[in-house]
């Protein structure tokens, strides 16, 4: 669902959580690779790393591309044997999320890499309430760097004692976006964008 510049109050309440989908996406393939991750045998800490480029229109949908890069090739066997179909990871992520709709979704492995690509259209990820654009990063999640229309999102998870998951994203917004702030505490990016004319 995507809220235009006048929220509907009613549509709003049943949303009472947004969620950034590459972060939401991180917690499911977080528990893919902590199951997988526990059936691997390995010593020492391995890092799986997630970057992500994302871009947000006027309407409030992000096209995403992430990457998850596996650090051994014992894990990332493990992943493939556990999810033949890399689809499936993204239609259980999606299925347990109403708070947006994914679109002309791609995902893949890459065998030479070691690494899952994700390339999707998450329609509503950013709302529009009382005239400020809201996306939820999710608590925990560092900004980086932010100026003009892009910030950069950093985020680190340790999944167990020999894992550890890093994401960070750089998010591009509109042209026309301004007064960019983030809230550390709550995760949550605003923006404020001009109205379209009638």
């Amino acid at each position: 669902m995507v809220f235009g510049h006048k929220t509907d109050m009613k549509t709003a309440g049943k949303w009472l959580v947004q969620i950034f989908p590459a972060f939401l996406a991180f917690v499911l393939l977080y528990l893919c690779f902590s199951f997988a991750f526990a059936q691997s045998s390995s010593s020492g800490l391995n890092t799986i790393r997630i970057r992500g480029t994302g871009t947000v229109d006027r309407k409030g949908n992000l096209h995403l591309d992430l990457d998850w890069k596996i650090p051994t090739n014992a894990l990332y066997v493990e992943i493939k044997r556990n999810f033949p179909n890399a689809y499936v990871i993204l239609r259980e992520f999606a299925s347990q999320r109403a708070t947006f709709e994914v679109a002309n979704a791609e995902i893949e492995y890459n065998d030479a890499e070691r690494a899952l690509h994700i390339k999707g259209d998450f329609l509503g990820a950013a709302t529009n309430k009382q005239g400020r654009w809201t996306i939820d990063l999710g608590e925990g999640t560092d900004c980086l760097w932010i100026k003009d229309q892009m910030a950069i999102f950093l985020e680190i998870i340790p999944t167990d004692s020999e894992l550890l998951q890093v994401m960070d994203v750089i998010i591009n917004l509109p042209e026309e976006a301004s007064n960019l702030k983030y809230n550390e505490r709550k995760g949550l990016l605003t923006y404020s964008l001009p109205e379209e004319p009638r």
